[in-house]
């Protein structure tokens, strides 16, 4: 596979919300050859366009079913993460990333893998690649991709909106919520970043998980009552929101409380 990705020129463009996948160019994006750090894990910086890749993994059309909600790690003592299904479109943007940090240690193996001897062959630099992308040989299940998501910390924690879709193909206002909100099944569009670029293991020998490239969602939009082939986003490429109903006045005497509004960018 190149490990370029053909973008797709989108039907409707928005200047609101992260960059959809599919309008990004990954000629632009580089992995450093150089590895940081010196613990037992180092990582080689990964950058788009000298940033980091942060990006919308949904257009207006592929709202990402999401099979098991979120996993908070509880029960093996691991980092909180979501199951995201994938196209076919977004398997292949995903598998392209993949490529050119294989590739990318590939040409460098001697400077990653330094306690491997003798110097590995480039089929088992590839093998050594620990793929969070899930496919199923049969073909009965769709492929879906494993991200982190931070469910502790206030500074990095898991932003959560929500809406709905509606019958007439407009959506709710959304609303901002929590991972409490999601549930198995869910129907979401998440914004994905690099969580610490890739990461390298020092060994003297290497098996298939030696390397990889783990993205984490700093934000997410639940879409109740969406359908497989389509639901709202962030970016929202076209997709109308509704007119909140209008509340009537309260009478003197009685409380009135505010709606709950979301800005998504």
């Amino acid at each position: 596979m190149s490990d370029t990705h053909a973008a797709k020129k989108p039907k409707t463009t928005s200047t609101a919300g992260p960059q959809l996948y599919s309008e990004l160019d990954l000629a632009q994006l580089t992995v450093d050859t150089k590895l940081q750090g010196s613990n037992e894990t180092r990582f080689a910086t990964v950058k788009y366009k000298d940033g980091r890749l942060v990006y919308q993994m949904a257009s207006v059309s592929e709202a990402m079913r999401m099979p098991f909600g979120i996993d908070d790690g509880s029960k093996f003592s691991s980092k909180a993460s979501m199951k995201l299904e994938l196209s076919d479109g977004q398997l292949a943007f995903v598998r392209a990333i993949e490529d050119k940090v294989i590739a990318t240690a590939t040409k460098n193996k001697g400077d990653w893998f330094p306690g491997v001897k003798p110097l590995p062959s480039d089929g088992d630099v590839r093998t050594a690649f620990s793929s969070r992308v899930s496919v199923d040989p049969e073909g009965q299940y769709k492929a879906s991709l494993r991200v982190n998501c931070n469910l502790t910390d206030d500074a990095k924690k898991l932003k959560v909106s929500t809406t709905r879709r509606l019958g007439d193909g407009k959506i709710e206002p959304p609303k901002r919520g929590s991972a409490d909100d999601v549930k198995w099944g869910d129907y979401a569009v998440p914004v994905l970043q690099t969580a610490g670029g890739v990461w390298v293991k020092k060994t003297k020998k290497l098996t298939d998980n030696c390397f990889g490239l783990i993205f984490e969602a700093s934000e997410v939009l639940i879409i109740k009552g969406a359908e497989e082939d389509g639901a709202g986003s962030f970016n929202l490429g076209g997709v109308e929101v509704a007119e909140p109903e209008p509340e009537a006045a309260p009478e003197e005497g009685e409380g009135g409380e505010g709606g709950l509004g979301g800005q998504f960018y």
